[in-house]
């Protein structure tokens, strides 16, 4: 996130998700059995498909978001898709929300409130 906010200043955006799946795919390359690729049939065309644009709509509005503003109030605001997905993964999928789920979304939104007010305070020393 940190190289991506200071490409921002000198890159294109679709420079940058250019770049980033040229390093990313043969690294996730290395990690994952090739045949698995090849088993995938017709039917998966569509949700494989989904999932990649997906993922480079959420890559492109991260770096759009980090032209647009600062990365201490983008950072923050990108975790709290961690507590949105597990409510997700609840209401679509029946997964268990426990008291680990709960916890760390209250840590995230804790996180996430208590940077926002810091950044949103006037800075001592600071004139105007």
């Amino acid at each position: 996130m940190t190289q991506t906010k200071a490409l921002t200043s000198t890159e294109s955006t679709f420079a940058i998700l250019l770049w980033m799946n040229v390093v990313q795919l043969p690294l996730a390359m290395v990690g994952s059995d090739p045949r698995s690729y090849l088993a995938l049939g017709a039917a998966d065309v569509l949700p494989v498909g989904a999932v990649a644009l997906s993922g480079l709509a959420s890559h492109f509005c991260l770096a759009q978001a980090f032209r647009s503003g600062d990365a201490s109030l983008v950072v923050p605001l990108d975790f709290m898709r961690i507590p949105l997905i597990a409510l997700v993964g609840w209401w679509l999928y029946g997964e268990p929300l426990d008291t680990y789920v709960f916890s760390g979304a209250g840590l995230i939104v804790l996180g996430v409130l208590w940077n926002l007010r810091a950044e949103a305070a006037p800075k001592a020393g600071i004139a105007k």
